[in-house]
């Protein structure tokens, strides 16, 4: 096993890297099993060779990239230094469906400072995201690191969490993570905290679901943000009849599926137009 946090800097290493894969392969020398996963950008994927390069990947046996999203909000992509937009975020997701290959991508739903309408719309994208074949992984806070910049921020609230030291008969509090500075959204998170383990069991109850996978848990995750928020039934059915699927084994053939284009599912949903709608 070994693993590469960075794997598409450089296209013409990917495609060398892929071609002694692919001859190894037809050698004998290696399994035709054999399949990858790999980290990496949505700016690398972007480039001109792009689609040649995942077209590469695909045929040496690489089955999903992992993409650090964060927020479909422009702002709080410029907060966080990605130096990327919400069109390229979509584009790069598009371009490694097309490959055949299964894209996930972690988004943080409460960062320090997004806002409700924010919130709500990186939820709506994620849900699209889900639909058209994505997994979703959720990250629900920026964890509080000391020494971080984050965290010795003035601005921002830490959040302590209490752990029980066995055998000290002590109580360590520890940072655990940062709260988001938009009252309502703070509001919301502090709400979750609390209410998040009772829908987790009654959703699971309710569609028998025993094991929790990434998709499962992040439908879970933005049903119960978004229940607690009031409203939002759309959204809501949406999420309901995708654990419906799951849990009858009925979910859609997400690779195929995600041929279909992005943009055609976005445009056809019903939330208002939206810039990277069009």
């Amino acid at each position: 096993m070994f693993d590469d946090d960075a794997y598409t800097p450089q296209i013409k290493y990917v495609n060398d890297v892929c071609k002694r894969i692919i001859e190894a392969k037809e050698a004998g020398a290696i399994s035709r099993d054999l399949t990858f996963i790999c980290s990496s950008r949505v700016d690398h994927l972007n480039r001109a060779r792009g689609e040649e390069m995942l077209e590469n990947m695909k045929q040496a046996g690489f089955r999903m990239i992992m993409l650090g999203v964060e927020s479909f909000s422009e702002r709080v992509l410029k907060d966080f230094n990605k130096r990327i937009t919400v069109p390229e975020i979509w584009k790069s997701i598009q371009r490694i469906l097309d490959a055949g290959i299964q894209p996930l991508y972690y988004v943080i739903p409460f960062a320090p400072t997004i806002k409700l309408d924010e919130l709500i719309d990186t939820i709506r994208q994620s849900i699209i995201a889900l639909t058209v074949g994505v997994e979703v992984s959720i990250n629900t806070y920026i964890w509080a690191i000391p020494g971080t910049p984050v965290y010795e921020s003035e601005q921002h609230e830490v959040m302590y969490k209490d752990t029980f030291v066995e055998g000290a008969n002590k109580i360590l509090r520890k940072p655990h993570f940062i709260l988001p500075e938009d009252p309502e959204v703070k509001t919301l998170a502090e709400k979750f905290i609390e209410h998040y383990p009772s829908y987790e069991q009654e959703l699971c109850q309710k569609f028998g679901i025993t094991h929790m996978p990434r998709r499962t848990a992040s439908l879970v995750t933005f049903y119960a943000m978004l229940d607690l928020l009031g409203d939002y039934e759309q959204e809501k059915g949406l999420i309901l009849e995708a654990l419906d699927d799951i849990a009858h084994g009925r979910f859609i053939d997400r690779l195929a599926y995600g041929k279909k284009s992005t943009q055609t599912l976005i445009s056809s949903m019903k939330w208002g137009s939206s810039p990277w709608a069009s």
